[in-house]
């Protein structure tokens, strides 16, 4: 497999791996909190996980090719 698909894939899987994981999360939360209550919640959960990955370690990558 090229790097080029490796990547595709690796794209592929988070999105659909973060559509579902947020459809979970929302249908878990919004029965017993609410509507508001849960949206805050799936909120902070998104910018802990934002913050996460801004303060991991950024691993050396090879080059894609054909890649700006």
């Amino acid at each position: 497999m090229t790097a080029k698909q490796r990547l595709a894939r690796t794209r592929w899987t988070a999105t659909v791996g973060g559509i579902f994981s947020g459809g979970v999360l929302g249908t878990l939360l919004l029965v017993p909190l609410g509507t508001g209550r849960a949206l805050l919640v799936i909120a902070a959960v998104v910018l802990l996980l934002a913050a996460a990955g801004m303060v991991a370690p950024s691993r050396e990558r090879e080059p894609v090719p054909d890649s700006p």
